[in-house]
């Protein structure tokens, strides 16, 4: 309003049978307010509430005192329009006016570069299109209608100052088309797509027919035969021309059309080859952007466990905030989406529950909700924002988000199944670990058993060839060695026990680590060594005993401190994982040792595999036997990053249920 009542008075200013004393004033005044609303609406954007700072309301007073004060003679004392234009008088506040304006322009652009460099995604380039349409008018209009006159004092270039306003239109208006600026729609239709391609293309074929029809020193007479060619010829481009200028409209209010069948077959390739739901989605998620053009699309998979939709994508980089991370069971829109098994739109029949999911709809500023749907069962929920072109969504627009929503539905099973196939051959392995762990049990009995028959043989005789000291002596070099043989082998078998069954109760995974990690304190400050641990995950609560964990915990970091004899750092991070619904702790250990030979980096869990001298090759495997009795897995790897050793044990987590 301060715009277009300050555009208007210039206007009447510079219009010689118009011009008055209090026009020229009035354009002062609403340039003063001009100036504060325009400060006003950059610190309000896009949604902040009115700065409380003193030096804002300090100087909003001082721009509400000058607007004032400019319909006195304290600002333009005298206004007289000649032959070369106007010409104002000053008084005494013009010059603090002046200040008043440079320094609002200069304020509203610090403001704005403030929240450039906080600002992201969408809102960032919404203030890009502010600062480009408020910094070319503001340029402009201060130096001609102030810089201009207070140096020569000559008020005529001020009649130029409102086309520099056309420039703000201009961006304000592409920003809003394109970016939604302050939220608003503007919706071109059809219709006005096609008429703004018929005058364009009809002003190009008015302007040909007038250049062949008027010679000029540039263009000489044609013969009529020539003329009416040329006018034939672009009478039969009129059309072609027409279309690829509506297709250019359309391109850009994002009206472009979209091949629905090539969409289905690119969309199945796509989806059907895609075991990664996070892949998968992402894949969703750009054919509907190129395909439909939604202002927001976010996807919510179901969690096994609870029953809830969790986000497992979203591309609303425009007040995303609005939107809930979690959708319960019970919630309206999951009830009516499970019962129809169609889609859900915001202007539906408000009836029942269905009223209910048509408000949480609203509350998202969402459009509609596709349920994604295998054999009567919700597996997942895509929230769309209205189409960027303003367009209602189309039959055509329906039954490609159904056939994608059924494409999805199948490749989450797939990924599922898939997940169940990996979980069954992990487990088929663990069988075969406790195989070799029997095998190399009797293999272990067979190694004890030998010198045990020894024993007992010279034994046997004993009673009978005591007198012989021969003997006595040769079964007391027998025993002594069998016996070392014997307490050899058990030492390297230290530690190893026989499988138990226990219960495994819910224990918090931080615990048995930390106990260790102040167990070897000593050990790791006497070489040297930093241990940094790092917690990436809101529960580590998992189902173990706390012994065999710090075993575990403990045969793991004393293989890195082994490996690190001059000192380095032992990383230990624990997250938390959730794949299609199965939730895990992982424990990754890093070390920055020798890293792992690759002679024995296939069978790095086997018994008695080592590459140490004088180590027993027992403490991995022993660890690995842990792992499995709490139903976790263990890997270990070299790092990519360094040299080192990477050891990741990921547990499932503990469940409520």
């Amino acid at each position: 309003m301060s715009l277009a009542a300050w555009t208007i008075a210039i206007g009447l200013a510079h219009a010689p049978e118009l011009s008055s004393l209090l026009v020229v004033r009035v354009a002062f005044a609403s340039a003063a307010v001009l100036v504060l609303a325009l400060l006003t609406f950059v610190f309000v954007f896009p949604a902040s509430p009115l700065p409380d700072s003193r030096w804002y309301w300090l100087f909003a007073f001082v721009g509400i005192a000058l607007s004032l004060l400019s319909l006195s003679p304290l600002v333009v004392a005298s206004s007289t329009y000649e032959p070369d234009g106007l010409t104002a008088v000053y008084g005494p506040v013009h010059r603090v006016y002046a200040g008043y304006v440079v320094v609002g322009i200069l304020a509203t652009f610090l403001v704005l570069r403030t929240k450039l460099h906080s600002a992201s995604g969408r809102q960032r380039l919404q203030l890009r299109y502010l600062a480009l349409a408020l910094l070319v008018p503001a340029v402009g209009i201060a130096t001609t209608n102030l810089i201009i006159p207070v140096i020569s004092g000559v008020s005529s270039w001020g009649r130029y100052g409102p086309i520099f306003s056309l420039v703000f239109l201009g961006v304000t208006a592409h920003a809003i088309i394109r970016q939604r600026l302050m939220d608003v729609r503007l919706i071109v239709g059809h219709t006005i797509s096609y008429t703004a391609a018929v005058i364009v293309s009809g002003v190009l074929f008015a302007a040909t027919l007038f250049l062949i029809a008027q010679p000029s020193m540039y263009i000489p007479e044609l013969p009529l035969a020539v003329q009416l060619t040329v006018a034939f010829v672009f009478a039969l481009m009129f059309g072609p021309l027409t279309g690829a200028l509506r297709r250019v409209f359309d391109r850009y209010c994002y009206r472009e059309p979209y091949d629905y069948s090539a969409t289905i077959r690119q969309s199945s390739l796509a989806l059907a080859s895609t075991l990664d739901p996070q892949q998968l989605f992402k894949n969703l998620l750009a054919i509907i952007r190129s395909s439909i053009r939604p202002e927001f699309l976010i996807a919510y998979l179901r969690d096994e466990d609870r029953g809830t939709f969790h986000i497992m994508l979203r591309d609303d980089e425009d007040s995303g905030d609005d939107r809930p991370t979690v959708i319960h069971p019970e919630d309206p829109v999951v009830t009516v989406l499970a019962r129809r098994g169609s889609v859900l739109f915001r202007e539906a029949e408000h009836e029942g529950d269905t009223r209910d999911a048509i408000a949480a709809l609203n509350s998202m500023r969402a459009e509609c909700a596709c349920p994604v749907i295998h054999e009567s069962q919700l597996l997942a929920i895509l929230v769309l924002g209205p189409k960027l072109s303003g367009d209602a969504y189309y039959a055509q627009d329906i039954d490609l988000l159904s056939t994608l929503a059924g494409n999805v539905a199948v490749a989450i099973k797939n990924a599922e199944l898939y997940q169940r196939v990996a979980l069954l051959e992990e487990q088929r392995r663990r069988t075969e670990r406790v195989a070799e762990s029997g095998a190399l049990t009797a293999g272990i009995a067979h190694e004890i058993k030998n010198p045990l028959v020894a024993i007992r043989t010279f034994a046997e005789l004993l009673p009978e060839r005591y007198e012989d000291e021969e003997f006595r002596s040769q079964f007391g070099r027998v025993m002594m060695t069998e016996i070392a043989r014997i307490d050899k082998l058990i030492d390297r078998l230290r530690g190893r026990g026989p499988a138990q069954t226990y219960d495994l109760l819910p224990l918090d995974v931080q615990i048995p680590l930390d106990e260790v990690l102040s167990l070897l304190s000593a050990k790791f400050e006497q070489v040297g060594i930093t241990v940094v641990k790092s917690i990436e995950a809101d529960s580590t609560i998992i189902n173990g005993r706390l012994d065999d964990l710090k075993q575990l915990f403990l045969n793991v970091l004393i293989n890195a401190s082994e490996e690190m004899i001059s000192g380095g750092e032992i990383r230990i991070t624990i997250s938390r994982r959730d794949y299609l619904g199965v939730h895990t702790v992982v424990v990754d250990i890093l070390d920055e040792g020798s890293g792992i030979a690759e002679e024995i980096e296939g069978r790095l869990f086997h018994p008695f595999m080592s590459t140490k001298h004088g180590s027993s090759g027992l403490g991995l495997w022993l660890s690995r036997r842990i792992a499995d009795s709490h139903n976790a897995t263990m890997r270990g790897i070299n790092r990519k990053d360094r040299k080192g050793a990477l050891f990741s044990i990921e547990f499932p987590a503990h469940s409520e249920r």
